[in-house]
């Protein structure tokens, strides 16, 4: 029985279907929706799939991996390697319907595959959408030539080292996307039909064997980048601020990293395209319009504070919230796996909500927690200013709070010792308001108190505290 409709996986093993072509020759015309999700594996392909002629019948056919690639450099996620010249799908579909490809990495084995999408011979018209895909050394990635479909979206994709094209239009396709894609070492890579009212936007073409645009002159383009000034705002029937000439904007080129970690001449140079998506190639919710399929992330602030900063929201893994701090920072919401809220702060802390985990690696002002210390395993590592601690602390023991790096306690005959931080503890007992000061390591007698094992813990003052 053909496949008509439902749920199924490609997976090497113990999946409905083991092969890239496997699914889709399987096949028939939609009754349903189809939702195919392809494991994160890596596939090897002997042939690619006969023409795709179904029927959609109005329904969706979405193909999407159970795990998104985490890299650019086409070695994880769902990773197909095709040792076949056949294209990897050859639409001949008919509509209505929708088909959906997201988040697939195909690349050239012993042969490279003729497209990654090839869409044409289509008598009534579907909704293609094409985005967060890797494409490597394809003959041609994806070919749209098909204007009975009108509704084309090609976005967030990354293609490269292609033979000839990296995306290529045949026809006009007047209400398309094709925005945000990053193009490197094609032939062409990026190829318009020259029949006009194609409209490119955002995509990032650099590196191109012969040209970054080709025949693009009846064609509109709006905030494009290149590196071969071949997409100069003149060079289009309409455009306007495209970033042509650019230098090389990825993290490392060279290992096909094309994640962008400078804003440059294109980290915030995109058009704002939020009407038709709002997220990049992994996933990130756009805020800069980075041009390219990878969105530039501004470095988090703040780093260093010398004002008042006030939080009441929740944080959530904040594995480090400000790196020096030197002025007010009040929060009263609650701190989630907050592993290292301030590395290095020198103002004053009030903290009114619960607090889960470490909080402080270093600390000269003061400090005054009046929420529920949760799990608290580290609270302050060095602090040479007033700790007042008003709550509830729990998991006392075996992690203790470490504080000052020289910390000198009163003995019970009034005098002063001073202690290496990595000797002494401060304990807080069940229920109450009584600290404990432990030392570790003492060469001598403290009080009545014998001291002078190492591997001991050793009581040596309590106070109480209000």
């Amino acid at each position: 029985m053909p496949l008509t409709q439902g749920s199924v996986t490609i997976k090497t093993a113990g999946g409905d279907y083991s092969s890239w072509a496997g699914f889709w020759d399987d096949l028939g015309n939609l009754d349903g929706h189809i939702t195919c999700t392809v494991d994160a594996s890596a596939f090897t392909e002997a042939a690619g799939p006969a023409a795709i002629t179904e029927t959609l019948g109005g329904f969706t056919l979405h193909v999407l991996p159970a795990a998104f690639p985490t890299k650019t450099d086409a070695t994880d996620g769902a990773r197909f390697t095709f040792n076949t010249t056949d294209a990897i799908m050859d639409l001949q579909m008919e509509g209505p319907g929708t088909v959906i490809v997201e988040g697939m990495v195909m690349k050239k084995g012993t042969g490279a595959p003729t497209f990654f999408v090839y869409s044409r011979l289509t008598s009534t018209a579907y909704v293609i959408i094409i985005r967060r895909n890797i494409l490597k050394g394809l003959s041609d990635g994806v070919y749209i030539t098909d204007n009975t479909i009108t509704d084309y979206s090609v976005y967030n994709n990354i293609i490269y080292d292609c033979v000839f094209r990296g995306i290529r239009a045949g026809q006009s396709f007047p209400n398309a996307i094709i925005a945000n894609n990053t193009i490197h070492n094609c032939l062409d890579n990026i190829y318009d039909g020259g029949i006009g009212g194609n409209v490119y936007k955002n995509n990032l073409s650099y590196g191109a064997t012969d040209k970054c645009f080709e025949f693009i002159a009846s064609a509109d383009g709006y905030n494009n980048a290149d590196s071969d000034d071949t997409g100069e705002d003149a060079d289009w029937s309409t455009g306007a601020n495209n970033v042509p000439g650019i230098a090389d904007p990825f993290n490392n080129l060279a290992a096909d990293d094309f994640i962008i970690t400078a804003e440059g001449d294109i980290g915030t140079a995109g058009l704002d395209l939020s009407g038709d998506f709002t997220d990049d190639f992994f996933g990130v919710t756009r805020v800069n319009w980075t041009i390219g399929a990878c969105e530039y992330i501004t470095p988090p602030t703040p780093k260093a504070v010398g004002g008042t900063l006030a939080l009441s929201g929740t944080l959530a893994n904040a594995l480090e919230l400000s790196r020096s701090y030197g002025g007010t920072l009040a929060l009263s919401g609650t701190l989630a796996n907050a592993l290292e809220l301030s590395r290095s702060y020198g103002g004053t802390l009030a903290l009114s909500g619960a607090l889960s985990r470490g909080q402080f690696a270093s600390m000269a002002g003061a400090l005054t927690p009046s929420g529920t210390l949760v799990a608290a395993f580290i609270i302050v590592q060095a602090t040479g200013g007033e700790l007042m601690p008003l709550g509830t602390l729990a998991m006392r023991n075996p992690d203790w709070l470490l504080i000052d790096e020289i910390l000198t306690w009163m003995g019970e005959w009034d005098k002063t010792y001073p202690y290496d931080i990595n000797d002494v503890v401060l304990y807080k007992s069940t229920g109450g308001n009584e600290w404990h000061v432990f030392v570790s390591k003492i060469g001598h007698n403290v009080g009545n108190i014998p001291t002078s094992s190492a591997e001991a813990w050793r009581r040596l003052y309590q106070e109480q505290w209000s």
